[in-house]
């Protein structure tokens, strides 16, 4: 029973996962007045499945931008949550939020707010732009300053940055990214054009994959790890669909809401 619960729990943090893992991609070659794939008020909801079971669902969101320093910052927030079925296994309750300049050029803060399981940790990740370092603090305790690369950002503003980045013209992409412990090149590869069906209608999209060298838990314990992701190929570039092959198993994290076919 043990061994067969501790299975489910890896398995149910890959799924909340899942979406964490678009955290890839290179440098701002764009202002404040480029015209964003993204707007405030969008809000995007997937269903996360493993095999063909429902163990989840997330959703992301733009949220009203605010001021840091008098300058204009864009605001992301996701939420993870599992389901009724699967909290009595190992339930998931996790809020991500980033702040980055408006420009995506920089991070200012992230913050994540996890419930998993019996653990609770509320985690800040502060950027000091000007020394080029960054600090993680959990439960008050704060951790020694990592230096970082000029222009690093954190992984949900990097999600956000890459729909920015993906067009018709590029092959691949990379970009500095930090969670506060260690500071990574991710890159991601884009494979081809590609249709796929949300919602009962087919849609042309981008089918990109993230190098997985870099990433830590779950993907780091499987030896031929992959993670395959869908953008609209529109003027939205919207993550319609995640999959992922790991070793407790595979997964998808598909697009529920209705706004890829407005």
């Amino acid at each position: 029973m043990t061994k067969n619960k501790n299975l489910v729990t890896k398995k149910c943090y890959a799924v909340a996962s899942v979406l964490f893992i678009f955290l890839l991609l290179c440098k701002p070659v764009f202002s404040e007045n480029t015209k964003m794939p993204f707007t405030i008020g969008e809000k995007l909801e997937y269903s996360l499945n493993w095999g063909g079971i429902k163990a989840g669902t997330a959703s992301l969101e733009v949220m009203p931008a605010k001021k840091i320093n008098g300058e204009k910052a864009c605001r992301f927030v996701m939420h993870a949550k599992t389901t009724p079925f699967i909290d009595r296994i190992y339930k998931v309750r996790d809020t991500f939020i980033s702040v980055a300049n408006s420009g995506l050029a920089f991070s200012y803060y992230y913050i994540k707010k996890q419930h998993e399981g019996k653990r609770k940790k509320n985690i800040t990740v502060t950027f000091d732009n000007k020394k080029n370092t960054a600090q993680y603090v959990c439960k008050k305790k704060a951790k020694k300053p990592i230096s970082i690369e000029p222009g690093t950002i954190d992984p949900l503003t990097a999600l956000y940055y890459t729909r920015i980045m993906i067009d018709n013209d590029v092959n691949s992409i990379q970009r500095y990214v930090t969670d506060g412990k260690k500071n990574i090149l991710g890159r991601v590869k884009v494979i081809k054009k590609d249709i796929i069906e949300i919602n009962g209608k087919n849609i042309e999209s981008f089918l990109v994959e993230p190098d997985m060298q870099n990433i830590g838990g779950v993907f780091k314990k499987s030896k031929h790890a992959k993670l395959q992701i869908w953008l609209s190929a529109d003027d939205r570039r919207i993550p319609l669909m995640i999959k992922s092959k790991v070793i407790v198993g595979s997964f998808t994290a598909l697009l529920i809401s209705d706004i890829a076919l407005k």
